[in-house]
């Protein structure tokens, strides 16, 4: 049983179940690697074997896809550089101002 195992069974997990939870909590992979103890290399190389990626902490759900505000942008073709001023101009998040942008079109 590989340490990373262990942890996840300490805490009464799954190792799949743990790697999804550490993956969406929001955190750097350098405060998870401190949390654990396992070294943020060990942790990504178990997501991968496992078909899970990490998720940026900056990433948020948008039309049903979770992605960065530059990911959304590419996506959905909006230019990101707008978004950033409406965002600015109108004290919005860059979510609402995707939105924003998306009903004026």
């Amino acid at each position: 049983m590989t340490k990373i195992e262990r942890i996840a069974a300490s805490r009464g997990l799954t190792l799949h179940e743990m790697l999804r939870e550490l993956s969406g909590s929001g955190k750097t992979l350098l405060e998870v690697q401190a949390e654990t103890g396992v070294t943020y290399q060990a942790i990504l190389a178990a997501m991968k074997k496992r078909g899970i990626v990490w998720l940026d902490r900056r990433a948020y759900t948008y039309k049903g896809h979770t992605d960065t505000t530059a990911g959304h942008c590419k996506r959905w073709g909006y230019d990101y550089r707008k978004v950033e001023q409406e965002a600015s101009n109108h004290a919005l998040t860059y979510r609402q101002a995707m939105l924003k942008i998306a009903n004026d079109a």
